[in-house]
């Protein structure tokens, strides 16, 4: 594996800057995923972790989605006390709390309440029932009610929901955006088990896991639209932590940077310096030459946050 020349512009493999290093404190312990593994296509078998799948704050947030707007749940955590983990990551100093309750808030400003027709939707998904019970179903996906229940506050988020609502619901709507706008790029949602594989995290050998290791997604770039990540306007990577905590990671293509986003603060550099090791490892394999990565930075999002304006509630942030 070739090493990362410094990044000129932020953050890159080899060269984090110290301060940045400073707002955060390291807990080690490895990064583990509930699901299966294999390529990016619809393995639904369910892991574990908290509702906090974190689209990004910093992201353009999607709103109104096929009847689907309980933000609250998709973009910060409700339940539990999750911790941050893996090699290189991290946990913001910041009091954990009181980061939930800043990324709820945001998220709450991005939300429209619901139609009385939505409002029956939800009430009705959420309620008892055999868990086994299919509630909503596109192609081969589908989600159980006992999984739609782990949207409730207090519940732990398993990645049916998860994938579900990339690929059936966030990836539809970036379909149509761009067909309405043709000028506009595709983007695309990997799954979760896309970070695991790539990070060999269920491997067997303790040697082998959590490196990171790109003949193990060679291929999922082949499902992207167009089959060529390097077309694509964003790319959105959801992450589990411990069975415990969901966050993501977003490669933004057109501006050649990756940022992560966590509702209890922090940032998993290693997961970043992983995935720009995938676009470079991406870049050579089509083209047969390396990509200048010093052109690329890795963000923490809440240097970011601090300069974001307040959104204007219930304004869609997705452009």
């Amino acid at each position: 594996m070739t090493e990362l020349p410094p990044s000129t512009r932020g953050q890159n493999c080899d060269d984090f800057d110290d301060k940045k290093k400073k707002n955060v404190a390291e807990e080690g312990s490895k990064n583990d995923d509930g699901g299966g593994t294999g390529d990016d296509g619809n393995d639904s078998e369910c892991g574990n972790g908290d509702d906090a799948y974190d689209v990004g704050d910093g992201l353009d947030n999607y709103n109104d989605v096929d009847g689907i707007a309980d933000h609250d749940n998709i973009a910060s955590k409700t339940g539990g006390n999750a911790k941050a983990s893996g090699t290189g990551s991290s946990m913001s100093a910041a009091n954990p709390p009181d980061m939930e309750r800043k990324a709820r808030d945001y998220a709450m400003k991005l939300m429209r309440p619901f139609t009385a027709e939505e409002q029956t939707v939800v009430e009705d998904a959420l309620k008892d029932g055999p868990p086994k019970e299919i509630l909503a179903k596109q192609g081969a996906d589908s989600v159980q009610r006992g999984s739609m229940q782990t949207l409730c506050r207090g519940q732990w988020l398993n990645d049916e929901v998860i994938n579900y609502f990339l690929k059936n619901c966030l990836m539809r709507r970036d379909e149509k955006m761009c067909t309405t706008d043709t000028s506009r790029r595709r983007s695309h949602f990997f799954n979760s088990f896309f970070i695991q594989t790539m990070f060999d995290e269920k491997s067997k050998d303790p040697e082998l896991r959590g490196r990171y290791n790109f003949d193990n997604v060679k291929n999922w770039s082949k499902k992207v639209p167009g089959g060529d990540i390097f077309n694509l306007k964003y790319i959105v990577c959801p992450i589990n932590i411990d069975d415990t905590h969901w966050t993501s990671a977003v490669i933004f293509m057109e501006d050649k940077r990756i940022q992560y986003y966590d509702s209890m603060g922090g940032t998993d550099w290693s997961k970043l310096e992983g995935l720009l090791k995938y676009v470079k490892d991406e870049y050579s394999a089509k083209n047969g030459k390396e990509l200048d990565v010093t052109e690329w930075e890795l963000l923490d999002p809440e240097l970011e946050r601090e300069l974001e304006p307040e959104p204007e509630p219930g304004k869609k942030q997705w452009q």
